[in-house]
């Protein structure tokens, strides 16, 4: 079976893609966010709202605290533990998100950490927790980082993952045709 993978840099619509390509085929999706495993950090992460998560059933999402370290490797064996599971109910499972660190530790095993308060986002508002004043400043940091990061993502699923690279721009069932 081919499993889709939806990868790309932040903010790139990878989400709402999986959500719409998952109520297609009968797919659960598995979060592949580094920032989304952490309960509690809701704030920069965009994770799916209550009314996405009853739609179409996500995984791996709010499966530890922020203040535990949580692997690549660790992510790995969840991902491809809970994707068996959605094969065996007779779904199709669509990983999706922009964490290639995890990404290449489920198709080339090797260990990884993740802390979540060094996530893009909460790195740049944490000194707002100190001097709310500082809120315009901090959120022009945070954009600014968020453009570089999802340069550097760009540049990283370019040259380090074996994919076959589809426009989430095209419609769905140009996209489906694509991958069947």
């Amino acid at each position: 079976m081919k499993i889709p993978i939806l990868c790309g840099p932040t903010a790139s619509g990878k989400s709402a893609f999986a959500l719409q390509l998952a109520q297609k085929i009968g797919g659960e999706i598995i979060s592949c966010d580094s920032a989304q495993i952490y309960r509690e950090c809701d704030i920069v992460t965009a994770k799916p709202t209550r009314q996405e998560r009853e739609s179409v059933p996500h995984h791996l999402l709010d499966i530890c605290n922020p203040n535990e370290r949580f692997s690549a490797m660790l992510w790995a064996h969840a991902a491809a533990k809970t994707a068996s599971e959605i094969v065996a109910r007779g779904k199709i499972p669509v990983i999706c998100g922009g964490t290639g660190f995890y990404l290449r530790a489920l198709l080339q095993p090797e260990n990884l950490a993740a802390p979540a308060l060094g996530a893009v986002g909460y790195k740049q508002l944490l000194p707002v927790l100190e001097n709310p004043a500082r809120l315009p400043e901090a959120v022009a940091v945070w954009k600014q980082a968020r453009r570089n990061y999802a340069k550097r993502q760009m540049t990283w699923f370019r040259h380090q993952t074996p994919a076959i690279w589809l426009d989430a721009r095209c419609e769905i069932s140009e996209i489906l045709q694509q991958i069947q």
